[in-house]
């Protein structure tokens, strides 16, 4: 039986965190979704060039002071957030 392959679209609002104070202080960014897109892509160009639309349209550039909203590409769904695991200098 052969797996579906498909990417889907999300749509997050994004911050940077403080990460720490090593060497002068260094941020990640991070994000929680908004939205899931409802489109299955069978083709990952055309989703990533929908997503490059979205965010020439819609998306924030943002600074250490203020969240910005952006469009991402997942395969086979979409994180409620990123990252995973926080960030940790070693």
């Amino acid at each position: 039986m052969a797996v579906e392959k498909f990417w889907k679209l999300a749509v997050y609002k994004t911050d940077r965190l403080l990460g720490g104070h090593e060497e002068g202080g260094w941020y990640y960014n991070a994000g929680e979704r908004l939205k899931e897109g409802k489109i299955k892509f069978t083709d990952p160009k055309k989703a990533f060039r929908a997503c490059r639309l979205f965010n020439k349209l819609f998306g924030n550039k943002w600074n250490s002071i203020e969240y910005g909203i952006e469009c991402d590409v997942y395969y086979r769904g979409t994180p409620d957030s990123f990252p995973k695991h926080r960030p940790y200098y070693s």
